[in-house]
């Protein structure tokens, strides 16, 4: 049994491989997506209890994904937690703005991204 489905949007495949074996190593269903395109599709597709967003993507960077996540009735209710190596400050409180629930810098402990989910799911 999961303990809810999780969408990673990340470009980094070291990145996303490691958060995906921590989240499905705690009973988590895991999606992922490379860039925001991809990201957007699977978020409507798969309706996903939380996405942890990055913000530098090569696409769509994470604050134009956010900011169509929050605008799509689809996906508006569904909380957002972004993390990326720039580091807690402007970029969080931009994140903020536009409606993220929460925030995680990279690199992060292996618990420390278990909180974060837990507290979102």
């Amino acid at each position: 049994m999961n303990k809810g489905k999780i969408l990673i949007i990340d470009d980094s495949p070291t990145v996303t491989a490691m958060s995906q074996y921590i989240l499905e190593k705690a009973q988590y269903l895991v999606f992922t997506a490379v860039n925001g395109s991809q990201g957007l599709a699977k978020a409507r597709n798969q309706k996903p209890d939380l996405i942890i967003l990055d913000i530098i993507l090569p696409d769509l960077d994470g604050y134009k994904v956010l900011e169509l996540l929050k605008g799509d009735p689809e996906t508006r209710a569904i909380p957002v937690l972004v993390y990326t190596t720039l580091g807690i400050g402007t970029f969080s409180e931009i994140a903020s703005e536009r409606g993220a629930a929460g925030f995680l810098s990279k690199p992060f402990q292996e618990e420390d991204l278990i909180k974060a989910v837990e507290r979102y799911i």
